[in-house]
């Protein structure tokens, strides 16, 4: 009889450890590699982090671009594209500064598994104070090829596979469509690609893609770090410093609208006015960038609230991955 218990106990380890490595496995984020130190002037970049064991400690990356709002992709929140990450279980930092999820989002337009109107936008419980971090602005002025950027991140920076203490800033060169398109699933209406010498890789989806105002000291936002891709024309695997890998951005300014709609909050108050080159942007410019992206909101589950009652929010049916399934699944049958 103890025997038989100690082989289901073994054989019961051995499935749990499988269901860990195939949840990490889902995990394949972006990080920016080989850049360098950013500082409190992009106080407004953050790093998103889940302590749920089922999902090994995913994070990637934010921007700040309203006081309790947070951009980032859609596949920052979700698992294999189809299970939410727990809300309870995230915490958005800036700098030193932790602040709670209240609930996110994500497009009705995003395409499970795929890296299709892959956005996504976190709902703090709390607003950022303006001493911790100052929102960006989307730029709404036109995105020519050559044109330089940065885009910042957390992750491993060096094929040391360390993970930095600060945002690190990588700089890049915005491409023209037809480089772009080399990819073939490379959608002109919502996305732009870039390279650089510091590029990103596995481990920082969300990162954004800042363009400098040459009139003042300021930025904005251009785009978020949806993907990377190869000389192959595959995902890459790797970090690498290769001049044919591609960084694929959701542009932030054709999502402008839908932002505003679904948050509630004024379009005019998260977009920048200025172009890079210094001049406000007109209306012509604005027409030529953006394609304002329709349609509604996915809403992910909301954090628990204690009521008077004790009352607690019930279990969906996207809290659980298959990584838990399996588990569940392995202790009915260890019981049979």
């Amino acid at each position: 009889m103890f025997q038989f218990i100690l082989s289901k106990l073994f054989a019961l380890a051995a499935i749990f450890g499988f269901a860990l490595i195939a949840a990490a496995n889902t995990n394949a984020n972006m990080r920016v590699y080989n850049g360098s130190s950013a500082n409190d002037r992009y106080s407004f970049v953050a790093n998103i982090e889940s302590t749920d064991p089922m999902y090994m400690g995913k994070n990637c990356t934010g921007v700040l671009i309203s006081d309790n709002l947070v951009l980032t992709t859609a596949n920052c929140l979700m698992s294999g594209g189809h299970t939410w990450f727990n809300p309870q279980l995230m915490s958005v930092f800036f700098g030193k500064h932790s602040y709670k999820v209240h609930q996110a989002l994500i497009s009705d337009k995003y395409t499970q598994g795929s890296f299709a109107h892959n956005i996504g936008l976190i709902i703090l419980a709390s607003s950022v104070p303006s001493s911790t971090a100052q929102p960006v602005k989307i730029y709404s002025g036109k995105l020519n090829a050559a044109m330089d950027a940065f885009a910042v991140g957390y992750g491993i920076t060096n094929d040391k596979m360390k993970y930095p203490n600060s945002a690190q800033v990588a700089l890049m060169s915005i491409l023209d469509n037809q480089k772009c398109f080399k990819y073939p699933q490379f959608d002109s209406g919502t996305e732009f690609c870039a390279s650089g010498e510091s590029n990103l890789c596995m481990g920082d989806e969300g990162a954004p893609l800042l363009v400098p105002n040459a009139k003042d000291d300021s930025v904005a936002l251009a785009g978020i770090a949806s993907y990377v891709v190869d000389s192959n024309r595959n995902a890459a695997k790797v970090c690498s410093n290769d001049d044919e890998q591609l960084v694929y951005f959701e542009m932030c300014i054709s999502w402008a609208q839908w932002i505003a709609n679904v948050s509630l909050v004024n379009y005019s108050s998260i977009v920048a006015d200025f172009s890079a080159d210094g001049t406000p942007s007109g209306n012509d410019d604005y027409s030529q960038v953006a394609s304002n992206v329709d349609g509604g909101a996915v809403e992910g589950p909301l954090t628990v609230i204690n009521t008077e009652s004790g009352a607690k929010r019930a279990i969906h049916y996207s809290d659980f991955n298959s990584a838990s399934l399996i588990i569940v699944f392995s202790v009915l049958l260890f019981f049979q």
